[in-house]
């Protein structure tokens, strides 16, 4: 999902230009209900020959009422599908991906690193991380009336995705998935999730960019510790900095389409990115003018100082979307942190600290 939740949390009130353009011819774009503040709707693709549907919406009445209405109108049935490409493990983009599986007997793709996530049952999951993260979130200032709220979000959520069964087909950064006038092509672009991949197509050129690359709002890097992290805080996944590295490896496709998860299909995606950058950088220098003034902090008070408003969900995404760019900023020599026993503290650096 992206951040799109507060408008405080977001990127610069005036994204960049970019150009509306049609999907690719074979390609036909379905938007979801959502109904999250902000975030409106999520996108599904559907691809012709044979019937491939790219991401599945929330298993909700509405959303799966706008799905069902908007294919119809394209004349096919969800019994029709024979494929279903997932992009990453949010409720938003499987949802109704087991619903159209049961009824089509579809085979579903997911990328490897999302295998995990998938194969086990929500019990599992729970019972596996709960306490983990829980102790993570206290050291960054969170206390527990934040992570209950999310625990109790993530339940509702997962009401909302159910788990897919049957056969689940892992696949790889480089995998090639033909279809009947073009292949897609598999790129692992880990920042947004973990897991997340994207489909680029390099010969019409265009990409299923879902959350990774998206034109009005910056992808939210979601506190996700990894299987290191889980044993060794110390090794935990750190989202921005990887999808610093992945958007710019995105940034050198010549792509002329970018199908996003949310939003309309553009072109201009150098722009966008570029855009997307700089308003990282504005992040990240008001960050150190507070943390010029405060000296070592948490993650948490950097919150309450930089989004005064926030409150109980808006704080943890703000408390994410610093920590990432806390993370960024460590690796290029500009912060430090500390571990004093009970949280963890942020101090800026001097400029010349190599």
């Amino acid at each position: 999902m992206s951040d799109k939740l507060s408008p405080d949390l977001g990127p610069s009130a005036h994204p960049p230009k970019a150009y509306a353009v049609p999907p690719p011819r074979g390609v036909h774009q379905i938007r979801t209900l959502l109904g999250f503040p902000g975030v409106p709707t999520v996108n599904c693709y559907v691809i012709e020959r044979p019937l491939t549907l790219v991401d599945a919406g929330l298993n909700s009445p509405a959303s799966w009422h706008s799905f069902e209405e908007q294919l119809n109108a394209m004349g096919y049935r969800p019994e029709q599908f024979e494929r279903i490409l997932i992009t990453h493990a949010h409720p938003d983009h499987f949802g109704f991906a087991e619903r159209v599986r049961k009824l089509s007997g579809a085979q579903v793709y997911i990328g490897e690193h999302s295998f995990s996530t998938f194969a086990l049952s929500d019990t599992d999951v729970v019972a596996q991380h709960r306490q983990v993260y829980r102790d993570y979130f206290i050291r960054l200032g969170l206390d527990d009336q934040i992570f209950a709220s999310l625990a109790m979000m993530g339940e509702m959520m997962r009401s909302m995705a159910p788990q897919i069964h049957g056969e689940v087909i892992p696949v790889k950064d480089g995998d090639v998935i033909p279809f009947e006038d073009f292949s897609l092509q598999v790129l692992y672009t880990p920042g947004h999730t973990r897991e997340i991949v994207c489909y680029f197509e390099p010969k019409q050129k265009f990409i299923f960019s879902s959350d990774h690359l998206l034109q009005e709002t910056s992808p939210n890097p979601i506190i996700d510790l990894g299987p290191d992290g889980e044993k060794d805080y110390s090794c935990k996944f750190e989202s921005l900095v990887s999808y610093y590295e992945q958007i710019e490896r995105v940034r050198k496709l010549d792509v002329r389409c970018v199908l996003p998860g949310h939003g309309l299909p553009f072109s201009g995606h150098d722009a966008v990115i570029s855009s997307l950058l700089g308003f990282y950088e504005l992040r990240q220098h008001k960050m150190l003018k507070v943390m010029n003034q405060e000296g070592p902090i948490t993650v948490k008070r950097l919150a309450e100082l930089m989004f005064p408003k926030a409150q109980g969900m808006q704080v943890f995404l703000a408390v994410c979307e610093l920590l990432g760019n806390l993370e960024v900023m460590a690796k290029q020599h500009k912060v430090r942190s500390e571990f004093d026993g009970h949280v963890y503290l942020f101090e800026r650096l001097p400029a010349n600290t190599a």
